[in-house]
């Protein structure tokens, strides 16, 4: 049985041990000087945009990337899928197991940064497309902090530089990394009984095709959302069960209200 996911990790402890050593360190901090257009007051450098034709890109955090179109992209992963490269959003739901990968193996990840990320010692500062970043490396990773989102992103592999030179602000016409949504739902009569049965979603603020019910059991459930606004109905039976509103937000977990429905 794998453990829950430790909240903003850079990279998994099984992904770390397996990681070989790739010295890239200074192959990604010192490409990004010397390619970068004009070097600002401080030091801070400045790249120009530079997202190649045909490219994929994708947003979360009120961010985007943008990645081969041989690249993959998963979502609260942790293990890289192998190919070309993998662009990993959303901090992992668990801390699964990943096998041996190759040296030079390409991975990308983006996620919420732990406080001490934000406010730690970085090796240098820079402004890519008007955003702020904080550069520091290990374990063969070079990490970059952007303290005005709390997001980290994590790159190995040589292609991994190519990948951080296309960070933006994001845009609609990128591709919307999907959240997670978890709740609990329970028929409230003599006592509380945990529910198992479907639970579907309703839209708000996004048109788009019909979302599949999913199903809680036991009392709990968990679905992968496009980011919105849904009305949450849950379903037992003959019992009412009354629907809440809830929010799911690109790249990130979030808990729903319980969902109680109504017993004699």
């Amino acid at each position: 049985m794998v453990s829950r996911r430790a909240a903003g990790r850079v990279l998994s402890i099984s992904w770390r041990r397996r990681l070989v050593g790739l010295a890239a360190t200074s192959a990604l901090l010192l490409p990004m000087a010397a390619q970068a257009s004009t070097i600002a007051a401080g030091g801070a450098i400045v790249a120009a945009r530079s997202t190649p034709k045909g490219w994929v890109t994708e947003s979360a955090y009120g961010l985007q990337l943008s990645v081969p179109p041989s690249w993959t992209t998963a979502y609260f992963e942790n293990c890289p899928h192998g190919g070309a490269g993998t662009l990993l959003i959303g901090a992992p739901s668990v801390d699964a197991f990943c096998p041996e990968v190759s040296r030079g193996t390409n991975l990308v990840t983006m996620q919420p940064a732990p406080s001490a990320s934000v406010g730690g010692t970085h090796q240098l500062e820079l402004v890519i497309h008007g955003i702020q970043v904080k550069v520091s490396s290990s374990v063969g990773a070079v990490n970059w902090v952007v303290p005005d989102r709390n997001v980290v992103i994590a790159a190995t592999g040589p292609q991994s530089l190519a990948i951080l030179r296309t960070l933006s602000v994001a845009t609609s016409q990128a591709r919307a990394a999907p959240g997670i949504l978890e709740g609990s739902m329970y028929l409230e009569a003599l006592q509380q009984v945990p529910v198992t049965g479907p639970v579907s979603f309703t839209r708000l603020n996004a048109h788009g095709p019909a979302l599949a019910a999913v199903h809680a059991y036991d009392g709990h459930f968990s679905a992968m959302l496009p980011p919105g606004t849904y009305l949450l109905h849950g379903h037992d039976g003959n019992a009412p069960c009354p629907s809440l509103s809830v929010t799911v937000q690109s790249g990130l977990s979030a808990t729903a209200p319980s969902i109680r429905c109504q017993g004699e």
